[in-house]
């Protein structure tokens, strides 16, 4: 991790313990995606609860950095795991490429599909 990074997502924690969440978004996160930092905009989403999720997840998509679209696919709620799975993979990093094929599950929305129409044959008479 970046110290300079680290050392302002700590500055702003400490804002955050003063005037809570919602004012620190009002006061940083602009900036934060001016700067257009995967790291950086990493944390303050992971940290900052409220933030806007997909403006972050965008400066990580663009980035194209594989370390911070797996760590966005894995811990972020609501991401967009295609997305970041694509970029892990067109990175060719074997190390991150494993790591996401062994600990994030994208699934298969024909999976899901699939099971809705079982659930749903359980109904008298089959009506769907």
């Amino acid at each position: 991790m970046n110290d300079d990074i680290e050392e302002i997502i700590q500055n702003i924690e400490s804002v955050q313990m003063q005037f809570g969440n919602r004012r620190v978004i009002e006061l940083f996160e602009e900036n934060i995606l001016k700067v257009k930092n995967p790291e950086l905009s990493y944390l303050f989403i992971s940290k900052f609860e409220g933030a806007n999720i997909k403006a972050h997840e965008q400066v990580v998509l663009e980035s194209k950095n594989p370390e911070w679209n797996y760590k966005f696919a894995r811990y972020i709620r609501g991401a967009d795991i295609p997305a970041h799975r694509n970029v892990v993979i067109n990175s060719g990093s074997p190390f991150w490429i494993k790591e996401f094929k062994d600990n994030i599950v994208v699934i298969n929305i024909k999976y899901i599909n699939d099971i809705n129409n079982r659930i749903l044959s359980l109904l008298p008479n089959n009506k769907q």
